[in-house]
């Protein structure tokens, strides 16, 4: 899932320094040294299975994350046993791969707990921002506004993603996304996730206008936007 999602936004964003790892690009320094290290391909690889490196042993588990391919990890040596939580989050639609990393981690009797949260600790008073939560809060927004709605979310995050297209057919709208936005969810639901796919009618494309300004194919030449146009 993470090497899928990965791919799929590298080929639809800007290939530089800080994005590029599938499809890598030496590139010479501008001022070369002896110390200057050269990187070469990034070493990614597939595991759904506990990977053993000899005296290291790294079990992986999925958990619950507003992106897909969020892992937990319970790392075993012979010195010592960590736990890795990953995003500690319960209040998300895979609420239950959480509670299953917290199970196995439990019976691995880790010596060391890495632990990071993004809402580890809420004011007495503050009511905790469940999807549910930003779900009607949206919703009362929607019923009143007579125009248009726009709403500033990363569609890597799907169960945002479901919460307002739910919103948007709920309120007989349209849900209008841009051409990179469009490619990753076609790559999720190659992946098998759950969510609407780009044919559905409550989805629109928003299309930038582009060269000859007359939104001909010609104006849109990247590879990716072959599959989704």
């Amino acid at each position: 899932t993470t090497i899928n999602l990965m791919k799929a936004m590298e080929e639809s964003g800007v290939n530089n320094f800080e994005t590029s790892i599938f499809k890598y690009i030496k590139r010479n320094l501008e001022y070369d040294s002896p110390k200057a290290e050269r990187y070469g391909t990034h070493d990614v690889r597939k595991f759904d299975s506990p990977v053993d490196l000899g005296e290291v042993v790294i079990e992986p588990y999925s958990v619950d994350h507003s992106v897909p391919g969020a892992y937990g990890f319970v790392i075993k040596s012979l010195n010592a046993t960590i736990a890795y939580s990953g995003d500690l989050r319960l209040h998300g639609k895979r609420a239950s791969d959480t509670e299953n990393f917290i199970k196995n981690a439990k019976n691995s009797c880790p010596d060391y707990l890495i632990i990071e949260g993004t809402n580890l600790k809420v004011k007495d008073k503050e009511e905790f921002w469940t999807e549910q939560r930003v779900f009607d809060e949206a919703e009362k927004v929607i019923k009143k506004a007579e125009k248009l709605i726009i709403a500033n979310f990363s569609i890597r995050d799907i169960d945002r993603f479901l919460t307002f297209f739910d919103l948007a057919v709920r309120s007989k709208r349209k849900l209008v996304i841009t051409l990179r936005d469009a490619y990753l969810i076609s790559a999720m639901n190659s992946m098998g996730f759950s969510i609407p796919d780009l044919n559905n009618p409550n989805i629109y494309f928003y299309f930038e206008r582009r060269r000859s300004g007359t939104y001909s194919e010609k104006d849109y030449p990247e590879k990716w936007l072959k599959d989704i146009i």
